[in-house]
């Protein structure tokens, strides 16, 4: 089913199938789930592959994208084994769509730049991986569930970590954001149950929703000087923590940001937002210049 321009569906049942010149885009999961298709080839007119175009397509083994393509939505490769190239990676240019392999210390090709949304999801045998100076994004959900993951190094060059990037890393016990982040996002290490430190940079500006939840090791935390925002529920059921030291800079403080805690305190300057916010709602503060009590 094509209509202007744009390929919304595919109902054939061969294994092979040729996308007719002219077609500029495959829309949102076209060929989803289409296990009989083993070769397919797109028209040198394509400009843009939906979100999971060819998720499903598990018998897929030919097919090459065309220079002409500048957008590939996320998860459009989700269930492609058989797209790997021989080190489990899937790549278009400067991207790193999916790994399928089996190392537990993979290695990510030096000329990557981007890791896409759900890259490495539910890699159950990864344990240590070093990402590739050079590497500017790593996508949404990228090593969610990765539940073997010990550690990760991150290079400078890094800007942006999406939304659950290490949702439910559970066996990751420290790791340090470097300069450039701006913001922690949501769900960004919940469920990191070991997760003992972790190391933010002064760039950071703000916490996201849920961002520390359900990290049960972690005892305590430091808020850059920068930041001004701490999201919802950002260290809820954090059952060890006792104290998060917050700056003066913090000027927003979402709701039941220590719900399910075990009473833990806030380090801060007097008379900060952070101060009047714990006084509120009768946390203990202690203070950066004296370390009496209130």
């Amino acid at each position: 089913m094509i209509e202007n321009g744009v390929l919304k569906h595919y109902y054939g049942k061969t294994a092979s199938f040729t996308v007719p010149e002219g077609v500029l885009a495959i829309g949102n999961y076209a060929f989803s789930d289409c296990t009989v298709l083993e070769t397919l080839r797109l028209p040198k007119s394509l400009q843009s592959i939906g979100e999971g175009a060819f998720s499903g397509c598990e018998n897929l083994v030919n097919l090459k994208i065309p220079d002409g393509v500048k957008r590939i939505g996320a998860y459009a490769f989700e269930k492609c084994h058989r797209l790997v190239d021989k080190d489990g990676f899937i790549l278009h240019r400067n991207c790193l769509f999916q790994y399928y392999g089996r190392a537990r210390e993979p290695k990510i090709p030096d000329h990557v730049t981007e890791i896409a949304t759900g890259a490495f999801l539910g890699c159950m045998q990864l344990e240590r991986l070093r990402v590739p100076e050079g590497v500017k994004t790593i996508g949404a959900m990228c090593f969610a569930h990765c539940k073997s993951l010990q550690w990760i190094v991150l290079p400078p060059s890094l800007k942006q970590i999406g939304y659950g990037a290490f949702l439910n890393c559970s066996a990751m016990q420290a790791i340090t954001i470097p300069e450039g982040i701006d913001r922690i996002e949501d769900l960004l290490f919940d469920g990191c149950s070991s997760l003992q430190h972790a190391l933010l940079p002064l760039s950071i500006r703000s916490i996201g929703n849920y961002a520390f939840s359900r990290c049960e090791s972690l005892e305590e935390q430091s808020i850059p000087a920068c930041t001004d925002r701490i999201g919802k529920y950002a260290f809820c059921f954090c059952d060890r923590l006792r104290t998060l030291a917050v700056p003066r800079s913090v000027t927003n403080i979402g709701a039941d940001v220590f719900n399910n805690c075990n009473r833990p305190s806030v380090l801060t300057e007097k008379g900060s937002y952070a101060h009047m916010w714990a006084k509120e709602f009768h946390i203990p503060v202690h203070f950066m210049e004296s370390q009496s009590t209130v």
